[in-house]
């Protein structure tokens, strides 16, 4: 029981910052984030480190971004109710159920993860969300039986824009990725009529995607 007052206590202390700070705009991100429990996305020894902003291991290969940069990622994307979402990296699932929470009822989040264990994992944390589809795959490989999408996100650090997925999302649709080898920059994408709008967002350390 202590436990979880103290995890209840350090996550409105985050959310506070948040406001304050203004680090995130978009009320319906943080309202997501203030519904879904970040602990039950991680294993029973890093429960009691779920609002901590800090990254956590998911395996030997993969982790949990920092708290704050999945929400920022998130916020950037600003995903919309009754969007398609496509999200290259489902890791343990908190990305996918914040995003689903966002998207709600007549929406849809299509997540693909490339690592078998995680995927397998994430299936046990996402099967009460009923708009929510996983796939094991390759990401970067796109999905065109939902496409096109509305908003396409990558968590993975990329050195090359993924052009293939830009075809995959809808006019006026947005894909962020964090661009770079040792620093990423966080790089939105809007696809217009003809050709595309670039925005950068920021200097971010992250895991290079997986291929």
């Amino acid at each position: 029981m202590v436990l979880v007052i103290i995890e209840l206590k350090d996550k409105q202390i985050l959310l506070d910052t948040l406001k304050d700070e203004k680090l995130i705009k978009n009320d319906e991100v943080l309202k997501a984030f203030k519904k879904i429990r970040r602990e039950d996305f991680l294993p029973d020894y890093l429960k009691n480190l779920a609002y901590d902003d800090v990254s956590l291991p998911l395996n030997k290969n993969e982790s949990m971004n920092q708290l704050s940069t999945t929400l920022f990622f998130i916020d950037i994307l600003n995903p919309k109710e009754g969007n398609i979402i496509y999200e290259v990296g489902t890791g343990s699932g908190y990305s996918t159920a914040i995003l689903s929470e966002i998207v709600g009822k007549k929406g849809k989040v299509i997540s693909i993860e490339l690592d078998k264990e995680l995927y397998n994992k994430a299936k046990i944390n996402l099967k009460n969300y009923s708009n929510v589809e996983l796939i094991l795959g390759n990401g970067l490989k796109g999905y065109s039986d939902k496409a096109p999408y509305d908003r396409i996100i990558i968590f993975g650090a990329l050195d090359e824009t993924p052009t293939n997925l830009i075809n995959q999302m809808k006019v006026n649709g947005v894909l962020i990725y964090p661009k770079g080898i040792i620093l990423q920059t966080l790089t939105k994408i809007i696809r217009k009529e003809k050709g595309i709008k670039k925005e950068q967002f920021g200097e971010f350390r992250l895991s290079k995607l997986i291929k």
